[in-house]
């Protein structure tokens, strides 16, 4: 696993995804200017988009699934959750 890039906003969030092309990604719902689920809504198919977020239930979830996320984990639960939420999703890519 390898950290690739980091996003303060929604608006550079997506700028990184369209660059540097992950196959996750940690998003957190509240963002400035445009917050995850805006920015889960941009189309990358291949990226999986893991939400993050201290408000994770309701329509915060409904909202960030329907955007894309494959799941939506409390940031207080993130140190017992989020690793195994990671490794479920990840992609092994074979080595030459």
């Amino acid at each position: 696993m390898e950290l690739v890039g980091e996003a303060a906003t929604g608006y550079e969030a997506v700028t990184a995804v369209a660059k540097l092309q992950p196959d996750i990604v940690v998003m957190d719902i509240r963002m400035p200017g445009m917050d995850g689920i805006a920015a889960a809504r941009d189309k990358y198919p291949q990226v999986k988009i893991i939400g993050l977020s201290e408000y994770a239930y309701g329509y915060n979830t409904d909202a960030m699934e329907k955007a894309g996320a494959v799941g939506v984990y409390r940031k207080s639960m993130a140190l017992e959750e989020l690793y195994p939420a990671i490794k479920k999703v990840s992609v092994i890519r074979p080595t030459i």
